[in-house]
């Protein structure tokens, strides 16, 4: 299983950091689980967003994931518009 740390940020007209979300994406046999990072006084606590077995791609169709690397790039690609 491979992790990646990927942080979606939200800014307002002028620029300013509106708001900032960590989430972790994991890759494990074919799959992409993506958990949200909440800090609750001082506790880490992971919750469940989403458990993607394919990328979708822009055509409507679907693609399994070469690798983790292709998930955590859709991921990336994708994160404003999903997450």
């Amino acid at each position: 299983m491979s992790m990646r740390q990927i942080t979606k940020t939200i800014n307002d007209e002028q620029g300013q950091l509106v708001s900032e979300t960590i989430y972790r994406a994991y890759f494990n046999e074919g799959s992409l689980t993506v958990k949200r990072i909440d800090n609750i006084d001082g506790v880490e606590e992971e919750h469940a967003v989403m458990d993607q077995p394919w990328k979708c791609l822009s055509d409507g169709t679907r693609q399994q994931f070469v690798d983790d690397e292709d998930a955590f790039d859709w991921l990336d690609s994708v994160k404003n518009a999903i997450l």
